[in-house]
């Protein structure tokens, strides 16, 4: 399901509505992916020409290596476990992030039995990323716990899961 969030234009310094779907997707990820790659495979040679190692550039730019595309696969498996999630404006997908619903289960008290939600992949476009480009586009699309794609895509699956979310920052 479909629903409009806020997302800052970091240019205009003003929140605009974007798309949080809860659904992605293959052909979508592979669109994400067609929009990135070239964008982030520019930065990993800007930084690689700036005398940075390649392991100093997966360090910065964790993602780097990264093919939506070939992450889809497990969409392709019709796992049911397994689901995509994305924010998406103006026909650009700002953030994506793949979740493994109940495969893992707690083993504390007094969750033991509860089904675990695991963050597979979490992913911002690279036109969002300072170390990507000089003037990254929108913000709080960034790789702390409080940005749109992470809340929503925890507060959704909690909720669908009849558990009440508890977000900490670290």
């Amino acid at each position: 399901m479909a629903q409009t969030i806020q997302i800052l234009d970091r240019k205009e310094n003003a929140f605009i509505p974007a798309t949080f779907d809860d659904n992605v997707t293959i052909d979508q990820m592979n669109q994400a992916e067609a929009q990135w790659k070239p964008i982030r495979d520019r930065a990993v040679q800007r930084l690689l020409a700036t005398g940075m190692t390649r392991a100093e550039v997966q360090r910065l730019i964790q993602h780097a290596h990264w093919d939506w595309s070939q992450k889809a696969r497990f969409l392709m498996d019709k796992l049911l476990a397994i689901r995509c999630f994305g924010i998406e404006l103006n026909g650009q997908w700002q953030g994506l992030a793949m979740l493994e619903l109940t495969v893992h289960f707690a083993q504390l008290q007094p969750d033991r039995g509860k089904a675990l939600v695991c963050i597979e992949f979490l992913e911002t476009a690279p036109w969002n990323i300072a170390d990507s480009v000089s003037e990254p586009r929108y913000g709080l699309m960034g790789n702390r716990g409080t940005h749109p794609i992470f809340v929503l895509t925890w507060r959704l699956v909690a909720e669908k899961m009849g558990r009440c979310p508890e977000l900490h920052e670290s």
